[in-house]
């Protein structure tokens, strides 16, 4: 009798301490967007397109991780009746000036998902992009004020968690089993999230590159690649990236950036952004 009771006492002990060393799986809110990378543009080489609802017309939007702030095309914005106010000149990657409006926030649906978009930009957009129906860009890295927000460029996923998990890291493992994650800083300016992480050409050293969906190649300035470009290898977060063709430019006016790396290094990974925080995660398949 006291060899069954002591057997019963070692499987509770050991019941007990299954249950602790198995905590238990936490549940967020999470949708699902699916894109697509169908444009076939010069000005816009397969990049992630989201299909979207704006004031009752269906349109499709860019999903720039290199934008840093969301962007309607003006023509737009005059339809849909929203009032724009002017604004200082922006300017693109290259340093040129780009004509912008201020926009008042507007109601957007990404399929079952609808948000606010806050104080987007209006812009004149290429007529190249309009005629396809492409009226506006998204930055998912200040998609929302808090939660995550992550891109899912293999899977071809925009995935939304409204609000923020308790252990992020954890979570991340759970969401996306077969993948490694590393965390890199990013730039916050004016509270907006700017993807510029430190990334190098193979075996030179790093300096700061933006991380651009929206951009179909991959780009070093011409103060760092000004002895050429041997390979087409990009170092990021301890990984090689294999790119088809690496490009030298000058990049005027962008004293915080000395590189793009484009959809053509990017693609594969998953990209996530905790809304409001100064750093990206990217998931590298195992």
């Amino acid at each position: 009798m006291w060899k069954a009771r002591l057997f019963a006492a070692i499987m509770l002990a050991a019941g007990v301490a299954s249950c602790r060393s198995a905590p238990r799986r936490e549940t967020v809110e999470m949708i699902r967007i699916p894109f697509d990378f169908d444009v076939k543009d010069e000005l816009v080489p397969r990049n992630p397109v989201v299909s979207a609802e704006i004031g009752g017309r269906r349109v499709l939007l860019l999903l720039d991780t290199g934008a840093n702030g969301q962007v309607l095309d003006r023509g737009l914005a005059l339809g849909l009746g929203l009032k724009a106010a002017p604004a200082e000149a922006g300017q693109d990657h290259y340093g040129n000036k780009v004509a912008t409006e201020d926009l008042p926030s507007v109601p957007i649906s990404l399929g079952r998902w609808r948000t606010e978009l806050a104080h987007p930009t209006a812009i004149p957009r290429p007529q190249s992009l309009r005629e396809r129906g492409i009226l506006g860009t998204l930055s998912p890295q200040n998609l929302l004020e808090t939660g995550v927000v992550m891109l899912d460029l293999s899977a071809r996923e925009l995935l939304i968690a409204p609000t923020n998990p308790r252990d992020l890291d954890r979570w991340l493992k759970e969401v996306f089993p077969g993948r490694d994650f590393a965390a890199l800083p990013t730039r916050m300016e004016q509270q907006s999230l700017e993807v510029v992480v430190p990334a190098a050409l193979k075996g030179r050293a790093k300096v700061p590159v933006l991380l651009d969906t929206g951009s179909g190649s991959t780009e070093f300035s011409d103060d760092y690649a000004k002895d050429g470009v041997r390979d087409g290898i990009v170092e990021l977060a301890g990984r090689e990236l294999k790119v088809a063709r690496i490009e030298v430019r000058s990049f005027k006016g962008q004293a915080y950036m000395s590189g793009i790396l484009g959809l053509d290094g990017l693609r594969g990974l998953v990209l996530v952004f905790p809304q409001g925080r100064a750093r990206v995660l990217l998931g590298f398949a195992k």
